[in-house]
């Protein structure tokens, strides 16, 4: 009779069949396991040759997963199929890629090693604006018309011209920055573009040095030419005012020979202080594993914008007052400053640059000049504050540091506010100088001692520093690197199937 409930038991399901069997879960679960497992079995010897022997559980078919054994009663084994049904079923979901709510399919391209990613990123939107119009579509029952797209999810374009822009955009700022600082200083607009002008022509040559020796134009080594243009402005400063003053004190003398002396005096001076520089990025070339993928650019690029402001500066500035600077008497006998000045702001208001409007102002301003010819005291007089406004203001319209949003009264206040502290506080520094150095040479002790004990806070920091320095990079994007895209990819298609063991 026990038997008999046995029996009907089995008939009615698979739980009743594995109790009927006394089979567990777990036993099952095994079978199917070691159904579809490899086994090594050793080696054999058959005519002086060694043949591995090994198991193949490789499963082709359903009927091999219900033959799997699971268990044996009295001698009897106990297949799959004994105590469960084994059935072809939809494979399990691993992923999904959401895009706005909607359920999508993605993929990721990946750029070769060594290539242009950004001319990959554009050479893939074009593909893709071909593809689109071959992409299938179908009109709906209320006349819609629905089509399959392409949309971008993430696009690192975005972060590379972005990039370029912030790039652009410093160095733009940085020599407006130069000019008005060395203006101030000075007090010669015309030296004040030159001492400038050796930033981008540097920026240039550090470029065609890139190309030539293999240098990736990444982040970080954009940044090295952002620092370094400090350096090159300061290399041009001292010589084109030392040569300026040789000029000034020597009205009479022979122009030439005034401009080579003055080179000789501090030519030396600026070689070794640009050399110094490029001597304590030495260490950074050693760097290995990631930090020096990372850094050894940055070390490269400043190096070669270095280089080459020793050499422009040596080079360009002596030979620019040579050609342009004309002895006193002879100033304002022909508005050629001003006829440039003119066709170069036409020029730049061509092609959309206020900047153009601040250079028409200027060229009024010598044509104000030629035509009146009033005392020389009295043009230095109206150049130099001429000159002041039309900074300020050219700096205030491209700066804006307090943003677009405030107006332009605003971020003029704010700049006005800045600038009065960085050139107030150069200002106190030039008047005090003299005091200071000969504080300095009284203490000489005192003097050595704080930049002494700077050196040993920074060997004390470095020894204690057991955590590697990498900068982290914001770039204002979200993107979820939860292997949706390879999961997406690899479940896609709706003929991926697994067997069902119920």
């Amino acid at each position: 009779g026990s038997r008999q409930l046995d029996e009907n038991a089995y008939a009615q399901g698979r739980p009743q069949r594995m109790r009927f069997h006394q089979v567990a879960l777990n036993q099952v679960v095994q079978a199917v396991q070691s159904a579809n497992q490899d086994m090594g079995a050793r080696t054999l010897e058959i005519n002086r040759a060694e043949y591995f022997v090994r198991g193949l559980g490789q499963v082709e078919t359903l009927k091999d997963l219900e033959n799997a054994i699971v268990s044996s009663n009295e001698f009897t084994p106990i297949f799959v199929k004994d105590v469960a049904r084994v059935s072809l079923g939809p494979a399990e979901r691993r992923g999904i890629l959401d895009k706005g709510g909607a359920e999508v399919v993605g993929g990721v391209v990946s750029a070769e090693y060594g290539e242009n990613t950004l001319a990959v990123t554009k050479r893939l939107q074009e593909s893709i604006k071909r593809l689109a119009e071959g992409l299938p579509q179908k009109t709906l029952s209320d006349g819609t018309i629905s089509k399959l797209t392409l949309v971008p999810f993430y696009d690192r374009s975005v972060l590379i011209e972005e990039t370029l822009q912030t790039l652009g955009d410093a160095l733009f700022f940085e020599t407006l920055i130069a000019i008005f600082v060395v203006f101030f200083m000075m007090r010669n607009l015309k030296l004040s573009f030159l001492v400038s002008a050796l930033v981008p022509l540097a920026i240039l040559f550090a470029f065609i040095a890139m190309r030539i020796f293999d240098i990736e134009a990444n982040i970080v080594a954009l940044a090295g030419i952002a620092i370094a243009i400090g350096t090159v402005v300061d290399m041009g400063i001292i010589l084109a005012e030392n040569i300026s003053r040789y000029l000034d004190e020597n009205p009479t003398g022979n122009k030439k020979e005034l401009v080579i002396q003055a080179t000789q005096e501090v030519s030396g001076a600026i070689a070794t202080a640009g050399l110094t520089t490029v001597v304590s990025f030495l260490p950074v070339f050693t760097l290995t594993e990631v930090e020096g993928q990372l850094f050894r650019p940055l070390a490269f690029t400043k190096t070669f914008v270095l280089l080459a402001a020793i050499g422009l500066s040596i080079v360009l500035i002596p030979a620019f007052h040579l050609l342009f600077v004309k002895p006193k008497q002879s100033q304002n006998n022909v508005p050629v400053a001003g006829v440039l000045t003119l066709l170069l702001g036409v020029l730049t208001l061509v092609f959309g640059f206020v900047l153009g409007w601040a250079l028409i102002l200027y060229a009024l301003m010598e044509f104000f000049l030629f035509w009146n010819k009033p005392e020389v005291s009295s043009v230095k007089k109206i150049r130099r504050w001429t000159s002041l406004v039309i900074l300020f203001g050219v700096l205030t319209w491209y700066w804006r540091p307090l943003g677009i949003g405030y107006g332009w009264i605003s971020n003029g206040f704010m700049v006005f506010l800045l600038a009065s502290f960085i050139l107030g506080g150069l200002y106190l520094f030039y008047k005090s100088y003299e005091r200071l150095l000969r504080w300095v040479l009284d203490n000489k002790g005192i003097a050595i001692s704080i930049p002494s004990l700077l050196v040993l806070a920074g060997l004390f920091i470095f020894i204690n520093t057991e955590r590697e320095f990498m900068p982290s990079l914001e770039e204002g994007d979200y993107l979820y690197a939860g292997g949706a895209f390879e999961t997406v990819a690899q479940n896609s298609s709706t003929n991926d199937q697994v067997a069902n063991i119920a």
